[in-house]
């Protein structure tokens, strides 16, 4: 029997950290996410998550980007007029675009 793939991600994430919106089934009563289970430590403290990712591909995309996100918000930003003030004159945009 194949097994589906999983992904463990260590951090100490809530159903709340994951995603509010994403239409996974999320069961508001219980919080619970189908395909998504945590692990606790001794004390009960979250400690890990398994996303089955042929159920939740999409979450996981969406923890992704939040975390490529974050790890970006500290680099400098660039306006979207020097980016292509930038691409024109390396010859990679026609100009006037």
């Amino acid at each position: 029997m194949k097994r589906a793939p999983i992904l463990i991600l260590t951090t100490r994430a809530t159903v709340d950290d994951i995603t509010e919106s994403h239409a996974l089934g999320i069961d508001m009563k219980n919080r619970a996410v189908r395909g998504v289970q945590f692990l606790v430590d001794e004390a009960g403290q979250k400690t890990a998550v398994l996303i089955d990712l042929k159920k939740n591909s999409g979450l996981w995309e969406d923890i992704y980007d939040a975390a490529l996100a974050r790890e970006r918000e500290t680099e400098p930003r660039e306006s979207l007029q020097e980016v292509k003030a930038r691409l024109q004159q390396a010859g990679k945009l026609p100009r006037g675009r």
